[in-house]
């Protein structure tokens, strides 16, 4: 989940961030830059004015709330933050607002993919800013900004999968290939573009014909021995071409015409603390971590929620139910798997298993034998103990 992520980026720790963070209603859309080097031009494209001036062939998806930049930046010193003025020219004027220091990641850099392995001033460093932006046909605007000191691959594997971030846009430009600090052409972030959830992707060369520099090739090849789970066939069927735009030579391209038709679902599980009396259901379970997973469930605005109960299978939270004694927790595996397929076939019924992106506010019992038949799926609670669970629901309302 977005926040998940941000607040592992933030250390949990008190600032701006993270009062940006417990503002922010639902979960943020995150636009992310690897290999960002000291540009922020994402900022500008990303922009929902930009789409006025270059317009695309069809709708882009809304623009993101908050930035993620990444680059390990092997070099001693720089200009780069030495000032609060990031970027000026006769068009545009870029400006630090705010910046405080969030954490230190230890991502490896490995030989076959960067050039320098040493670690230097800014190695591992994680730092949010506030960005000014003055344009002279996008007008004035602020936007949050994370820059992560950090190797690309890694950053993806070790953060943005592990923690299950959601990112909405992708800024790729053709990196690497010995250029910088980097060997990789970059071409593995099309592998990862549907687990993110993204729905648009800026790029600066023909996704269909630049099949990278030999260098990154290899690189490439090298990120998926070290990152298993960020291969795949650099595919780029799915992808739509909706703008050729001047002054950037290259192509956004979009999944949107691939995701317009997909629903957010959350399921969450019962409890055990229940009404002595028939209500519905969102209101026969009492228990402080259903109420929050329920609260918690609304405030991403999905198009369905739906209750998971031992004894009914599928519930809609409307549904009126007796109170009742039945656990998951003490029945044994075959039964758990009779359930599941129970509940798997009400939800053929009610939801697209394969194009729906669905949310799990649940134990393990309730959904070890449901997540193989959905294709698009979070686990926000994963691994946390019902007291870090109340926690992390509480930071995330």
């Amino acid at each position: 989940m977005s926040k998940k992520l941000l607040n592992d980026l933030n250390n949990y720790k008190q600032g701006k961030l993270k009062d940006w963070i417990d503002n922010f209603s639902g979960e943020p859309r995150i636009a992310w830059y690897p290999s960002a080097g000291v540009d922020f031009r994402d900022v500008l494209y990303f922009n929902e004015k930009f789409s006025m001036f270059q317009p695309p062939r069809k709708p882009e998806p809304p623009q993101p709330d908050i930035f993620i930049h990444t680059d390990y930046y092997p070099w001693t010193t720089s200009d780069f933050l030495d000032t609060t003025l990031i970027h000026r020219d006769e068009y545009t004027e870029i400006t630090v607002a705010h910046l405080e220091y969030l954490s230190n990641l230890n991502i490896p850099l490995p030989a076959e993919l960067v050039r320098f392995t040493e670690n230097k001033p800014v190695t591992g460093i994680v730092i949010y800013m506030e960005l000014n932006i003055r344009s002279d046909v996008l007008g004035e605007f602020q936007v949050p900004l994370i820059y992560a000191f950090v190797e690309n691959a890694g950053f993806c594997s070790k953060k943005i999968l592990k923690l299950n971030g959601q990112i909405t846009h992708i800024y790729l430009k053709n990196w690497g290939c010995g250029l910088g600090g980097g060997h990789s052409g970059g071409r593995w972030v099309l592998n990862i573009l549907e687990k993110v959830g993204c729905e648009l992707l800026v790029t600066d060369f023909d996704l269909d014909s630049n099949k990278g520099c030999s260098e990154g090739l290899i690189a490439d090849s090298h990120v998926y021995n070290i990152y298993p789970e960020l291969s795949g066939n650099e595919s780029v069927s799915n992808l739509e071409p909706i703008r050729v735009h001047g002054g950037f030579k290259g192509y956004t391209w979009s999944l949107v015409r691939e995701r317009e038709n997909m629903k957010k679902v959350i399921l969450i599980s019962c409890s055990n603390q229940k009404l002595s009396h028939k209500a519905p259901a969102k209101e026969l379970y009492t228990s402080s971590l259903f109420k929050k997973s329920f609260n918690y469930a609304e405030s991403l605005k999905p198009d369905k929620i739906f209750i998971l109960s031992a004894k009914y299978g599928l519930l809609s939270p409307e549904q009126e139910i007796n109170p009742y004694d039945k656990t998951l927790n003490n029945v044994d595996a075959s039964k758990r798997r009779k359930w599941a397929g129970k509940v798997v076939s009400q939800l053929i019924k009610e939801t697209d298993l394969q194009n729906d992106q669905f949310v799990l506010l649940c134990g393990n019992r309730y959904r070890e034998y449901i997540t193989g038949s959905l294709a698009n799926k979070e686990i926000p609670l994963e691994g946390m103990r019902i007291g870090e669970q109340l926690r992390w629901l509480t930071e995330n309302l």
